[in-house]
């Protein structure tokens, strides 16, 4: 007998297969990232297709196959809303950057706290400027777990700690100081000293950012994911 598993799931993205089936990735609460395959949830009659293709948090149970995961059923417990299109950008950002960074399986329950609240954050927020500044968090919050944090203490080049930034460095995750050439990306004080804090510091809800850093922040960070990443987060683009 098939043993079912039962978790929280949040679905990152779903195609076609084969004529009635739908192949769905999911970010779970006790397993990491997985796959699934819902049987005839391409047919109009399906019961599965409306809870799966819903933005929220579903209950999922499912069963592993000899090849692939085959769910069983799912119920959505909690929905996020769309206000417009710019909302479906944050979130399928959120999604593509969790698709592409972590592997299968590889199981990480602050991990998943950190995607429930920047979804949350994202559904709660009126203001673009904080939206983006929402992504920069889930950003550096995301690095760190996977462990490309950028190295705030000493520069990454000569040892000595880091007094004067004048850009990030490609030789390693890290900055150099005033003092040694480094990459091609400039970054502010205010961007460096923002980087640190949230990096140090578990509670990043009341952290508040003007304008222009949060734009140049964004910047930054995205050019430090493809470096990283070596490729591109598409939908990025789209904020």
């Amino acid at each position: 007998m098939n043993k079912i598993f039962k978790t929280r799931a949040i679905v990152l993205r779903k195609k076609n297969w084969r004529e009635n089936d739908l192949l769905f990735s999911f970010y779970t609460e006790k397993f990491g990232k997985i796959e699934g395959i819902a049987t005839g949830a391409r047919r109009i009659k399906s019961k599965l297709a409306g809870h799966l293709s819903s933005l929220g948090v579903i209950e999922l149970l499912y069963v592993k196959g000899r090849s692939m995961n085959r769910i069983t059923h799912a119920y959505l417990v909690q929905k996020w809303d769309l206000l417009d299109v710019e909302d479906l950008n944050y979130y399928s950002a959120v999604f593509e950057m969790i698709e592409k960074a972590n592997q299968t399986e590889l199981e990480s329950s602050r991990l998943w706290s950190l995607l429930y609240w920047t979804m949350e954050e994202i559904n709660l927020s009126k203001d673009k400027n904080r939206k983006r500044f929402i992504i920069n968090l889930f950003i550096l919050k995301l690095l760190l777990l996977l462990g490309y944090d950028l190295r705030t203490n000493n520069c990454v080049k000569c040892s000595n700690e880091i007094s004067r930034v004048r850009r990030f460095s490609f030789v390693s995750h890290g900055f150099v100081c005033g003092d040694c050439r480094g990459g091609e990306i400039n970054v502010t004080q205010n961007n460096f000293s923002l980087i640190k804090q949230i990096q140090d510091k578990e509670n990043i809800k009341e952290l508040k950012i003007a304008p222009n850093d949060n734009d140049a922040l964004f910047i930054f960070l995205r050019r430090y994911l493809i470096y990283f990443l070596e490729k591109e987060i598409e939908c990025l683009k789209h904020i």
